[in-house]
């Protein structure tokens, strides 16, 4: 439990400071205000997304109903891993994700992988 408190930690400390990307205010607002259904969110490029910046990564989550908290589980994640903390969550062929769809589907992989090791354990 300490460990992951601390990492967390990390992470939000880490994620309230930047990573540097470009912040592209105009796809976000696009892709923030269309319906999840017409998949408007899930286009967004990472790259025009400043992960570090909570928020727009709420705003997106948001935006992403159901599907918003496998969007911050990436976000955490991302911030874990710019620690040192953790390793990137990877597309199947070891890409990294692009958009937020293949973002969500990368954290939701991750997601149930960390349920299943629970469960045996």
């Amino acid at each position: 439990m300490k460990k992951t408190t601390i990492s967390l930690a990390a992470a939000l400390v880490l994620a309230s400071c930047g990573d540097g990307a470009n912040n592209d205010s105009a796809a976000l607002a696009a892709g923030a205000s269309a319906s999840p259904a017409s998949n408007n969110v899930g286009k967004i490029k990472l790259s025009d997304i400043n992960l570090g910046n909570m928020d727009e990564a709420k705003r997106i989550e948001e935006a992403l109903g159901e599907d918003g908290s496998s969007f911050m589980y990436y976000v955490v994640r991302h911030a874990e891993t710019r620690a040192g903390l953790s390793s990137a969550l990877l597309k199947p062929d070891g890409s990294e994700p692009e958009t937020v769809a293949e973002a969500v589907a990368v954290a939701k992989v991750a997601k149930e992988k960390r349920k299943a090791d629970r469960e045996a354990s």
